[in-house]
């Protein structure tokens, strides 16, 4: 039952390992530095607050409260803003990192609905999902070897019923043929343009 839960969690939340880790730690990392800074402000103010109250020229004791309420606004303030900071220093880093690349994917595969298949999609050296890429130039290369047997095919075929036509022109044929070759032409012309409509040829 256990391994179960576990395959069901990896199939269902980790799709690519390397990528969600990265992130994940950067998350981490966020937090970890945010609450060192909130610690280290915490101390330098509510220090500074205590030697004041306590050992001012007019020393009495104050409720602990009273004491550190303006200390806790300060502190509270001072770390938002500075995790506020951060939290936009890391989502633009971040999201350029991934939007980027996004980008450059819907352009290729635009381009690669409107049939352009020499499209070679690159990635800056530091963006993320260098993995995508790849797999998407593959796809790419893999269509465009297809459409290219299929249109050396097509001219192999067509030349080959130019061969037939001119064959028979020298001699009688019955019009049940002619039907039969003419239907074949017109279906190998169709093939072509359906072809034309790749871009294929660098």
């Amino acid at each position: 039952m256990g391994n179960n839960r576990k395959s069901f969690f990896k199939r269902t939340y980790i799709v690519d390992y390397a990528f969600q880790l990265k992130f994940v730690l950067k998350i981490v990392f966020f937090v970890v530095l945010a609450t060192i800074i909130t610690g280290v402000v915490t101390f330098f103010i509510t220090n500074e607050a205590l030697e004041r109250s306590f050992y001012s020229i007019h020393y009495q004791i104050k409720n602990v409260w009273q004491i550190l309420l303006p200390s806790v606004v300060v502190i509270s303030f001072v770390t938002t803003t500075i995790v506020a900071v951060f939290t936009t220093i890391v989502a633009l880093v971040a999201s350029h990192k991934v939007g980027g690349p996004l980008y450059r994917f819907k352009k290729s595969l635009k381009s690669i609905e409107e049939g352009d298949l020499t499209i070679d999609t690159k990635l800056r050296a530091r963006d993320d999902l260098q993995d995508f890429v790849g797999s998407l130039n593959s796809m790419t290369l893999s269509v465009k070897e297809k459409i290219s047997d299929i249109d050396r095919v097509y001219n192999e075929l067509s030349n080959d019923i130019d061969a037939v036509n001119k064959s028979f022109a020298k001699s009688a044929i019955n019009e049940k043929d002619k039907a039969l070759l003419a239907a074949l032409r017109r279906d190998v012309d169709a093939l072509g343009e359906s072809i034309n409509q790749f871009k294929f040829k660098e």
